[in-house]
């Protein structure tokens, strides 16, 4: 009987896997953002008004806040999955499968920023610190695989659960200088850290036999970077921002995989250097009245830069391994630029921001096509597309307020494999599509303002649109 290997796993797993399926570990090493006025107005917070927020996007922006500021949240994800491949090979047999995510909920960042105005000099003059932390690169997800085939001379059930924790968390202290309370600039220094856990759960039953495999492994990993952001408003009304994260390395330390109820009981994997690309974004914010917003912003993500030096293993035992694998399934990919669009608008009725937005974003992930009969990587990566809400209420008459924002993306890739639906044709193209559903809820606390001629301040205030 065939089995339909389509729930991924790590580690000592790659192996197995065909490219298209990395998706725990290559698509998801992209920029999580976390502030969620930017995710309700399409992830536009390159020029936004994002309060202490802006530390992971554009930390020059804190200096020109009125209000100190202090926010947190969380992320839920939910992804429901589409496969041709699958719904094509139950037309045919018995056979049935059933892939998919499981939801994932996880507490995101939290974030404080403290402005310092001096207003009553030639020139107005601002300084602002802070510190926040958050999950600059989430791999979080939980993925899970039925199959199930039972005829009158064979039976055949396999039930496996991946669930991948953890990622790139940073600690980012952020400083930042302003002029005339129109121009700014500002560095983050981002202290990454954390363990990327791995669980994987397998079990089998057959009319002869039934096995079940656990394994897990604790993968720790750490990264430095920093983000200079400049922001100028050039109107009254119109702001412009950039920044500009430079390529830097992820390190993954040796780890080992434990293994319940096969062989070998351990294995032990040496580490690597994944090298993160460049993340250059510039945007803008224009208030058109004082009720209404809109922001457009342009990223890049060279992903032609983006790779994996692995160690070798120690020893030549059979218990010892590397990611070597992976590291040439990416140089095969042949990734391209990623070229990312955001846009968004706020509208406020009464005391109620409400926001909406689109996005258009690449991943580091190609489709696969036939030419001239072979199977043939694409060189463009796979993009994102999707819209946005969100609204801000004040819950509290001293500064609290309360965030929601969700997000669809589409997100859609292709696979080459055997033509199960003819004889005639030894391949065929087959696409999933998996549809993303993001919440985002958090809290936002604005404190006084701190500034030596309050009358005469003019900066931007914290407390939105």
């Amino acid at each position: 009987m065939k089995r339909l290997f389509i729930l991924i796993s790590w580690a000592g797993f790659f192996s197995i896997l065909p490219a298209q399926d990395f998706s725990p570990v290559i698509h998801k090493i992209v920029p999580n953002v976390v502030d969620i006025r930017s995710l309700g107005m399409g992830k536009t917070g390159s020029a936004g008004n994002v309060g202490s927020n802006a530390i992971f996007g554009n930390p020059s922006l804190i200096a020109l806040q009125q209000n100190a500021s202090i926010k947190l949240g969380s992320i839920l994800n939910l992804t429901y999955l589409n496969d041709e491949y699958t719904d094509k090979y139950n037309e045919l047999s018995d056979y049935k499968v059933k892939h998919g995510y499981k939801p994932n909920y996880k507490f995101s960042h939290i974030s404080a920023a403290f402005p310092f105005h001096i207003d009553k000099s030639s020139v107005p003059f601002s300084f602002a610190f802070g510190a926040g932390y958050h999950n600059a690169i989430d791999l979080s997800s939980t993925r899970y695989l039925n199959e199930n085939s039972i005829t009158l001379s064979d039976f055949y059930q396999h039930e496996e659960t991946d669930k991948f924790r953890g990622g790139l968390n940073t600690i980012s202290p952020a400083i930042a200088f302003g002029f005339f309370n129109r121009i700014s600039a500002g560095v983050s220094f981002n202290i990454g850290f954390g363990n990327t856990k791995n669980e994987n759960t397998s079990a089998t039953s057959t009319i002869i036999s039934e096995d079940k495999i656990e394994t897990n492994a604790v993968i720790p990993g750490n990264a430095f970077s920093t983000s200079i952001g400049i922001t100028g408003k050039l109107l009254k009304s119109l702001t412009l921002g950039a920044n500009i994260t430079p390529p830097y390395k992820w390190t993954w330390d040796k780890f080992e995989v434990e293994k319940k109820g096969g062989y070998p009981k351990k294995q032990k994997f040496a580490g690597g250097e994944f090298t993160i690309p460049l993340h250059f974004s510039i945007g803008c914010e224009y208030q058109l009245a004082d009720k209404f917003a809109i922001a457009f912003e342009y990223q890049t993500r060279p992903f032609e830069s983006y790779e994996l030096d692995a160690d070798k293993a120690a020893t030549s035992s059979e218990l010892s391994k590397d990611l070597s694998v992976l590291e040439s399934i990416i140089k095969e990919m042949n990734l391209k630029n990623g070229h990312v669009f955001h846009a968004g608008v706020e509208l406020s009725i009464g005391y109620v921001p409400f926001r909406f937005g689109f996005f258009l974003e690449p991943y580091p992930l190609v489709s696969e096509e036939l030419k001239n009969g072979l199977r043939k990587s694409s060189e463009k990566p796979n993009n994102v597309i999707g819209g946005t809400f969100g609204f801000s209420s004040p819950i509290s008459s001293n500064g609290m307020f309360l965030e929601l924002a969700a997000q669809y993306g589409l997100f859609r890739s292709t696979f080459v494999d055997y033509n199960l639906s003819s004889s005639s044709s030894e391949f065929k193209e087959y696409e999933k599509k998996e549809h993303r559903l993001r919440f985002d809820l958090g809290f936002r606390i604005d404190l006084p303002s701190f500034s030596s001629n309050k009358s005469e301040n003019t900066g931007i205030s914290a407390q939105g649109l």
